[in-house]
């Protein structure tokens, strides 16, 4: 089984907000924490297509690039915000 690379982007965009989770700090503007996770999302998936073997152009990183975005800023609207909000202190 092989997956194609809206599908890779799309599960690891999922789980990237973990990831730019211990970046941000409580202490930075929003401002701040969004340009963060947005830097992220463009980093990872300019390299994406570098690893994919397409040809690196516009029409081949931003779909790439979106799809890390959307997955990643879903799966945090819908799982890890809550996540964070329910967790019990010691």
């Amino acid at each position: 089984m092989t997956l194609s690379q809206g599908e890779i982007a799309a599960v690891l965009g999922v789980i990237l907000p973990v990831f730019i989770g211990f970046i941000k700090q409580e202490h930075f503007p929003n401002a701040w924490n969004a340009l963060i996770a947005v830097a992220v999302y463009i980093v990872v998936g300019v390299v994406a297509v570098a690893f994919s073997g397409n040809s690196f152009d516009i029409n081949n990183i931003l779909p790439s690039v979106g799809t890390f975005a959307a997955a990643g800023t879903i799966a945090y609207q819908l799982f890890w915000k809550n996540f964070e909000q329910t967790t019990v202190s010691p």
